[in-house]
Order: C-alpha cells, then structure tokens, then sequence
C-alpha cells in the first residue's frame, strides 16, 4: 500500500467473473446443444447423457451449475418452448 496507497488494499473484481471455471467451453457447448436438441431435458439427465457417452468426467459438472448457466444463457424450459413460436 505504501507504493499505491489506500487504493491498493480495496479488493479487485475477478477477471473470469460469470465464466465457468471448471467446465471447458467445448463442454458446455455440447450440453448446450443438446438442450436446444430437447428442451425438456433436464440438467441432471444431459449430465447423465454426456457421462455415458464419456463426453465428460463423472462428478465434474453438477446439476446446479449446468441450470444456472443454462439461465444465464437463456437455455431454460421456458425461453426455449417460447422462441419455437411460429
């Protein structure tokens, strides 16, 4: 802080804020693709899915995290059955 003053101790924002961290992009576009495929399918059956076509590690995405990046990425039940109004 000497060298930078007050400023210097104030904590930083994360440059990797809202991005995955463990999941590869390859992964996770894979998982997105098949939701868009069918949008009913549920985060624990896509995980399921791409676990017994060894797409994936076991136990490396949960649940949780693959629903909340579906909703940040507007891939939810909901936002899907909308847009495939005619």
């Amino acid at each position: 802080y000497r060298q930078k003053g007050f400023d210097a101790l104030k904590p930083k924002n994360r440059s990797d804020i809202g991005k995955s961290q463990k999941i590869p992009p390859d992964i996770l576009e894979i998982a997105f693709q098949l939701k868009k495929e069918e949008p009913h399918r549920s985060a624990r059956k896509i995980i399921q899915i791409m676990e017994a076509h060894q797409m994936t590690t076991p136990g490396l995405i949960k649940p949780s995290t693959l629903y909340r990046i579906f909703a940040k990425n507007d891939l939810t039940r909901k936002k899907l059955k909308g847009s495939a109004k005619y």
